[in-house]
């Protein structure tokens, strides 16, 4: 279930990240700091992360209290808990972009939502699609495929690259965002 709580908490999370900066021409005093747009968008972007993961660690003190009345399986529990974090800073990178590209807040979320849900349900497309070569790639980017694996305590190191690679594309693609933001 926190799979669907990721889908619908990180958009709400990015919304203004960005795009009230820009909404209320307070980008203008950020883009002009001597700090670089990088900077400026790994900050935002950690400052997100930071939210999810308190947010998320409510299930942390679940599996706490579960010990206390039973055996929890530890490695389902981290497993869990780490796909879910991974998952988060894929989703926030994804949804910081979208936030970039645009002033209003809710096109951000409805955006960001849109972008979140298409990421997710990828490997559902397998079955819609008939070209060999789409179904081969849907299947390969599928969030849902590569976080399947954390549920059952198994951290797959290809797994773990494609989200922190994801994550790491659009941090990129949002500072070059802001970048030509600055030259227009």
């Amino acid at each position: 279930m926190l799979f669907s709580v990721a889908l619908f908490l990180v958009p709400v999370l990015t919304m203004r990240l960005l795009s009230e900066e820009r909404r209320m021409k307070t980008d203008i005093a950020l883009l002009t700091s001597p700090v670089s747009r990088f900077g400026i968008v790994i900050g935002k972007y950690i400052a997100a992360l930071c939210v999810y993961a308190l947010a998320i660690s409510g299930t942390l003190v679940m599996a706490l209290v579960l010990q206390y009345y039973s055996q929890p399986d530890w490695p389902v529990v981290f497993g869990n808990f780490t796909g879910l974090l991974l998952l988060g800073s894929a989703l926030i990178a994804v949804c910081l972009f979208i936030s970039s590209l645009t002033e209003n807040q809710v096109v951000a979320t409805v955006g960001g939502f849109a972008a979140s849900l298409f990421l997710i349900l990828l490997d559902a497309m397998y079955h819609v699609v008939s070209n060999r070569t789409l179904r081969i790639l849907f299947t390969h980017m599928s969030f849902n495929r590569r976080y399947r694996g954390f549920t059952i305590g198994v951290a797959d190191f290809a797994d773990i690259c494609f989200f922190i690679s994801i994550a790491a594309f659009f941090v990129c693609m949002t500072a070059v965002v802001l970048e030509r933001r600055r030259w227009v």
